[in-house]
């Protein structure tokens, strides 16, 4: 029997990292992101909340649906289809139970940090949102298109050398330190730095400006005693990037392609 036209057709999905905005390195200070993840990226991060949903407005025009309790509605078919995957085999104690209307909340009109489980379930929802949608000739493209309006965007990276001592060395010996970095980070929260040096996570974009900058700024105050390393998307040995993601940075979420 010949499937209707408005019956999306099956789609081969993502695995796990290509869920993500872009890869995952231990180092990475520069690269196009185009190797892939480290190993162990899920165990160092998944059962933190270091990662956002973004594109989630495109999806919105894509369904024509704005309420969180719309797409929480698909939460059970989610775990269904992480299961069917095999996702639940890659992160111990994951893709078992939907996540809670509040993480909906979080990823689609809140916008806070989450688990990485929570937010592939969130995905996976916004995936059956548009599976409807075209079924109801709301939408004339093709269910895969989901994995291209939305990613997971990861906030796991601390900057190597960027600690409590170095912050206070930095504002001690340039003027202004906080305006001028974070200004060139986008950002404003000076919070953000006290965090950042004390443990808690950014996105890449983030810490790669910082890292830009601070450097540009050492050049100029050669007598400051500082050495900044990579931006690391691994957490280090000691206590940098071992925290949660911080929630003073701010994060556009409209397209993840400016995180690339």
């Amino acid at each position: 029997m010949a499937k209707s036209k408005s019956q999306p057709e099956p789609i081969k999905r993502p695995n796990l990292s290509e869920l993500l905005a872009h890869s995952i390195r231990k180092a990475d200070s520069g690269n196009d992101g185009s190797a892939d993840s480290y190993g162990d990226w899920l165990l160092d991060h998944a059962k933190k909340p270091r990662f956002y949903l973004a594109g989630f407005t495109k999806v919105r025009s894509a369904t024509r649906q704005t309420d969180a309790k719309y797409f929480y509605a698909f939460a059970e078919r989610a775990i269904e289809i992480a299961q069917s995957e095999g996702w639940h085999k890659e992160i111990d104690g994951a893709f078992l139970t939907p996540a809670s209307y509040n993480q909906f909340r979080n990823a689609a009109i809140l916008q806070r940090p989450m688990y990485f489980e929570h937010a592939a379930q969130v995905l996976l929802t916004f995936e059956c949102a548009l599976a409807a949608a075209i079924e109801r000739g709301r939408y004339a493209g093709e269910l895969s298109d989901v994995y291209d309006m939305v990613r997971i965007l990861p906030a796991c990276y601390n900057l190597d050398g960027f600690n409590a001592k170095a912050v206070e060395s930095l504002r001690a010996g340039i003027p202004n330190f906080d305006v001028t970095v974070l200004s060139n980070m986008g950002q404003k929260s000076k919070s953000l730095l006290d965090n950042l040096a004390g443990g808690s996570c950014v996105t890449r974009k983030t810490a790669r400006a910082l890292r830009d900058k601070v450097l540009n700024l050492l050049t100029s105050y050669k007598k400051i005693d500082v050495d900044i390393g990579d931006v690391r998307g691994r957490p280090g040995q000691k206590k940098l990037g071992h925290k949660n993601a911080t929630t003073a940075e701010l994060v556009e979420l409209d397209d993840w392609k400016s995180y690339v």
